[in-house]
């Protein structure tokens, strides 16, 4: 304060101490896993650390997405998965999670997009896709399925001899994902279906597989000319020396080809896509196919469904020997590339290897599973 000619001035100061401000914020977790239902109350609720390190985690539930209804701490601790037991049927299960550390202010609130579903008249849920081979030639093959999305189930497979199951048997009952068929007779097609069952739940719906299984000799087919026709060696009897079953071909105009001397339907145009051999196969693998996706059992061309991919000996039979870069009638299979091709059979002497043909010149190669190569689908045209 100062005093001046009667006048008081009154002085404001202002200190500003360096290095004083508000707390920094924990940064977030990240997303937040949470099952979209649960038949028995039961499941595990799962997130990301977040960036800070020593953050501890705060987890709360509630009955309705605002946090307004039944709203409770569950977890508080520094794990990334809380196992939740108890939980009430015929209500919804909202999550969220922040994370805190001492000295810090608590990040923000992540919330889960969707509650957790526990029905009162839970239903197991039904399997996967069932998958059949189309054909047979002894009476022993595998049935192999997708497992339920509901834990700890039982599987029960029926089969018949026709597709209404009129006739139907259980030939397998346990917790296994496929079931070895035996002798099974000839000229006979299988049919198969599949449910799981869960003490104090449904049996869900029974899952059909998408295709009988006929049991028939195999076909025996001519063997084709290599399309050869040059001798490279001055005795009498490589392949140039000889003309037998010359390649030939009927284009049936609905993006398939028959081949004449084998019998076999060829799919005439690939899908112009790369793609491992397990998904070129249809198999079940946990890091190349975890969906038991097939590029052939998918095929529809032709109205057909009962496409596969072709055995190292039937995709060599398409190979002109004459030809290079394509090694193939480009006429008849246009947009072949003077690439790889997959074919079903594995590498005896190491099962993550199969055998692929070249189709720049016709040779065959062995290469990892996980390669990605292109896809000519057969079937047999009988």
């Amino acid at each position: 304060m100062r005093i001046n000619s009667g006048i008081i001035f009154f002085i404001m100061l202002l200190v500003v101490f360096p290095g004083i401000c508000a707390a920094a914020s924990v940064p977030p977790p990240g997303a937040l896993t949470i099952p979209v239902a649960d038949a028995d109350g039961s499941y595990i609720i799962k997130w990301t650390s977040s960036p800070r390190a020593g953050s501890k985690y705060i987890l709360e539930e509630a009955t309705n997405p605002t946090f307004s209804a039944n709203k409770r701490i569950i977890y508080s601790g520094t794990a990334l998965r809380k196992k939740i037991t108890g939980n009430k049927k015929n209500r919804t299960y909202y999550y969220r999670v922040r994370a805190a550390k001492s000295g810090f202010t608590p990040s923000r609130w992540v919330t889960g997009n969707y509650g957790c579903a526990v029905p009162g008249s839970a239903k197991a849920a039904a399997p996967g896709n069932v998958t059949i081979p189309a054909t047979d030639a002894d009476g022993t093959y595998y049935v192999k399925w997708v497992p339920s999305r509901t834990a700890r189930v039982t599987y029960i497979l029926e089969e018949a001899t026709n597709n209404k199951f009129t006739n139907a048997t259980i030939v397998y009952s346990g917790t296994a994902r496929q079931k070895k068929i035996t002798n099974r007779q000839k000229d006979t097609t299988y049919y198969y279906r599949l449910r799981a069952v869960k003490a104090g739940l449904k049996d869900s719906t029974w899952r059909k597989g998408k295709n009988g299984c006929l049991i028939k000799e195999p076909f025996i087919y001519r063997l084709p000319d290599s399309g050869q026709k040059k001798s490279y060696s001055s005795k009498f009897g490589d392949d140039g020396s000889y003309s037998i079953n010359p390649l030939s071909y009927t284009d049936n105009s609905d993006g398939t080809v028959t081949d004449n001397n084998t019998g076999l339907m060829w799919q005439q145009n690939d899908d112009d896509a790369l793609h491992n051999w397990y998904e070129a196969a249809g198999v079940l693998d946990e890091n190349h196919n975890p969906d038991l996706s097939g590029v052939c059992k998918e095929l529809a061309t032709g109205g057909y469904t009962d496409w596969r991919l072709p055995t190292r000996k039937e995709l060599i039979s398409i190979i002109d020997y004459g030809r290079q870069a394509p090694a193939i009638d480009s006429t008849t299979f246009p947009g072949t590339k003077p690439s790889n091709y997959w074919t079903s059979s594995s590498n005896a002497e190491n099962p993550d290897s199969a055998m692929s043909v070249y189709f720049g010149n016709g040779y065959i190669y062995n290469n990892l599973k996980s390669n990605s190569y292109y896809v000519r689908c057969v079937r047999d045209d009988l």
